[in-house]
């Protein structure tokens, strides 16, 4: 009750033939009982890691927010160690996967996303496991076509490393497989095309931004500028900027790249072009 008073769960919503009693049965929803879990986890099962002090009720809301996001318009960030070569085939473990959020809601976002699965599929919640957002593969639509991403399931395993783990898959494969990929196909048309490709695509990547999203996002005919813009003039809500400008951005570094000539030569001016934040 004291959390429903703070606005951190739902209150429960009491028939009006009773009355609110000290000693009468709250009528909780199921959907709250789910969010209870996370707050649960953030509050009192963290075993002291985090102050009251830091975890204020505003805190915890901008979780729950932030949290909500990860269900409808989520973006993963990938990256390599430093001391990854290019020729390196890395295990999938070695790619770190951390959710684009503010800084200061990391480290609460994952234990909160993965203490509110577990509620809902009825796993201990002090039993680790693993939490997989398993999304369907992206069509690929015409130029000027739309194509959307949709969040088929959520499911809790056993955990795979004997602690909680967060898991995105797209079209039934990993995240972290498909940039391991890119990384092969990158090193394949560097050795195809020689230095002029590796110039043009910057080497083989050692970190990707993956946006994923339930509402359509275009696969073609927008850049990075256009998205922007149309943002500016308030053709698109602050919640579909990001997620629009992390893919066009990354439809300009893969998927807009084109076989190197022989004859082509490197245009000095867009070398120089600054990128948005």
């Amino acid at each position: 009750m004291r959390w429903a008073n703070n606005g951190l769960i739902a209150a429960p919503e009491w028939p009006e033939h009773w009355r609110r009693r000290l000693w009468t049965a709250a009528p909780w929803l199921e959907d709250t009982i789910w969010q209870a879990a996370g707050v649960w986890i953030l509050r009192e099962g963290s075993s002291g890691s985090w102050s009251r002090r830091v975890l204020s009720k505003v805190t915890v809301k901008k979780v729950q927010e932030v949290a909500t996001g990860m269900y409808t318009h989520p973006t993963v960030l990938l990256s390599l160690p430093d001391n990854i070569k290019e020729e390196d085939d890395p295990a999938l473990d070695a790619v770190a996967l951390v959710l684009e959020c503010a800084p200061n809601m990391e480290p609460y976002l994952i234990p909160y996303l993965v203490a509110v699965e577990k509620a809902r599929h009825n796993w201990p919640l002090k039993k680790e496991a693993t939490v997989s957002f398993e999304w369907a593969e992206s069509a690929k639509g015409a130029k000027g076509k739309e194509a959307t991403r949709k969040l088929n399931r959520v499911s809790v395993t056993e955990p795979l490393h004997g602690k909680d783990e967060l898991r995105f898959f797209v079209g039934e494969k990993d995240v972290r497989e498909h940039f391991l990929e890119r990384r092969q196909i990158d090193r394949e048309l560097i050795i195809k095309y020689g230095p002029e490709y590796r110039i043009r695509a910057g080497g083989v990547p050692k970190g990707c931004i993956w946006p994923l999203a339930s509402k359509p996002i275009h696969v073609g005919g927008e850049t990075s500028d256009e998205v922007l813009k149309k943002y500016k003039k308030g053709e698109y809500p602050e919640a579909e900027r990001r997620s629009r400008l992390n893919w066009a951005l990354y439809q300009e570094e893969t998927h807009t790249r084109l076989p190197i000539k022989k004859s082509w030569k490197l245009k000095t001016k867009s070398r120089g072009k600054k990128r948005p934040d």
